[in-house]
């Protein structure tokens, strides 16, 4: 059921991508619906299915969008990978990055708290990370291939790009968080 659902949220986030996003853009930044649908995917199923589905994205955005294939795919499975690396399953923030205790290594007793780190801040900051892991991929290529560039043209589209990410990936976490894990009913 959940796969069936990754996929038809990555259809969706790739048709939106091409036809309606595009025309929503302010100074260069723009909602990127299937990267936040990626990192969602990792942080709901875990790190290989991340960066599984952000191979199949960037493909399918390869094959719509540029003359080159593999591209997007390289970036979006990168993606996907860093959000499944945040996600629970893993245990790889708890292993290695020893993160303060108020935020992500809260204690199996206080629930709530845990509820609300997995289901608003983990896709907020894995989101995050990952737009602008991509924005900087992308300015990097576009500087070497000759695109003129001032340092607030590219502020204003990183900035802005990972905010608006941001809050789609909040709204389309909650469905595949709450696919993942049954038992537990909205955001507290």
């Amino acid at each position: 059921m959940t796969l069936i659902v990754e996929c038809l949220l990555l259809a969706a986030a790739t048709a939106l991508q091409g036809t309606l996003l595009p025309l929503l853009t302010l100074r260069g930044a723009r909602v990127d619906a299937v990267l936040a649908v990626v990192v969602c995917v990792g942080l709901a199923s875990g790190p290989a299915r991340g960066a599984l589905s952000g191979i199949i994205a960037g493909l399918m955005l390869d094959s719509l969008f540029t003359d080159g294939l593999g591209t997007y795919a390289l970036i979006y499975m990168a993606c996907g990978l860093a959000g499944g690396l945040l996600s629970s399953q893993s245990g790889w923030i708890e292993a290695n990055i020893r993160i303060t205790r108020s935020v992500f290594l809260v204690d199996a007793s206080d629930k709530r708290r845990r509820s609300f780190s997995d289901h608003v801040i983990k896709p907020i900051a894995a989101t995050l990370a990952a737009c602008a892991l991509k924005e900087l991929i992308v300015v990097c290529i576009a500087i070497l291939v000759g695109v003129a560039m001032t340092g607030t043209d590219v502020l204003a589209r990183v900035s802005g790009t990972m905010l608006a990410t941001a809050a789609c990936a909040l709204v389309i976490a909650q469905p595949l968080l709450l696919l993942r894990h049954p038992r537990r009913r909205g955001i507290f």
